[in-house]
């Protein structure tokens, strides 16, 4: 088994996956392959880590489990097939679909997911309004919606949320994000959350190693196996801004802006170069890919080709 095959085996429940992808992956795998797939699956869903484990942790001690529910089928010997089942696990927490990452007592029925490039506005049950961003995925349960206002995100939206004596919480697998009623924002990409507040107040909690209060014009960070950092100012007229198509940064590390980038213009950006330690500070549109491009690697000193869908970035 390839590598390649083993990175599509690890798709195979991803909710991000398209049809056609899907169907693809399908046509690699063998009966016996699906059949163990859905073996791992049962045993992920069944599955509570202790508390207080980080999302890493979590991920290693769920291998474990697995490789101990397993162990005694001959296939999943096979080096090929445990690269395949670590990529499949990897998959599955990525996309936060493992109970593990879930709030206790939560099962989700209602699932919204955004492509690259495309944004999307969805009205829960009591009247909140959620922009979703590009690339993200939001689950909630309508059944015992006025007793328990419980959601779950995998990348970036901007909430809306109708007051209620009911707690707003949103889970990202790194915080939990709560309010009564209030205007926030919450960007979950690589283990790292910002929040930020546009209006009432908002508490910021990571698996109960740290928690902050955020209020109007206030924003914190979350980076995986940290508390959250003391709430700093934001500019009020950014932190929404996203849905107008207009993207700020502050000191962000340049490897971050091409990634969103890629998920605003359907791009992949190729380059040989490491952008981590390069800071920019700065916004684009998502109305012109040349002037954004322009933008950011003028202040970075970079040139850049675009040959399609392709963009190349080099000295």
């Amino acid at each position: 088994m390839s590598d390649q095959k083993d990175r599509k085996i690890g798709q195979w429940h991803n909710p991000l996956l398209k049809t056609e992808e899907r169907d693809e992956v399908r046509q690699e795998l063998t009966d016996a392959e699906i059949s163990e797939f859905s073996r791992i699956w049962e045993s992920a869903a069944e599955y509570r880590p202790p508390k207080g484990l980080s999302v890493k942790d979590r991920l290693a001690s769920l291998e474990e489990k697995i490789d101990e529910d397993l162990r005694v089928v001959p296939m999943y010997r096979s080096k090929s097939f445990k690269n395949a089942v670590a990529a499949f696990v990897a998959a599955s927490v990525l996309f936060g679909l493992l109970y593990t990452l879930k709030p206790d007592n939560v099962l989700y029925d209602q699932q919204f997911l955004t492509e690259i490039g495309s944004r999307k506005e969805i009205s829960l049950p009591d009247g909140s309004i959620v922009q979703l961003n590009a690339s993200s995925e939001l689950k909630f349960s309508s059944e015992g919606w006025k007793k328990q206002r419980n959601v779950s995100l995998i990348g970036e939206a901007f909430f809306d949320v109708k007051p209620s004596d009911v707690p707003f919480v949103v889970s990202t697998g790194l915080t939990n994000v709560t309010v009564l009623g209030t205007s926030f924002n919450v960007k979950n990409r690589n283990d790292h959350s910002l929040i930020s507040c546009l209006s009432g107040k908002v508490s910021v909690d990571y698996d109960g190693a740290g928690r902050v209060v955020l209020t109007k014009g206030l924003a914190t960070q979350v980076y995986e196996g940290k508390s959250p950092t003391n709430p700093y100012e934001i500019e009020i007229d950014q932190i929404d801004s996203w849905i107008d198509g207009k993207y700020y940064f502050r000191e962000t590390p340049l490897n971050e802006v091409f990634e969103e980038l890629e998920r605003q213009f359907a791009i992949a950006i190729i380059s040989d170069l490491d952008f981590t330690s390069q800071k920019f500070t700065g916004y684009f549109m998502d109305e012109d890919l040349q002037k954004s491009l322009s933008i950011i690697c003028m202040s970075a000193g970079l040139n850049f080709n675009i040959n399609g869908s392709n963009v190349e970035i080099y000295n």
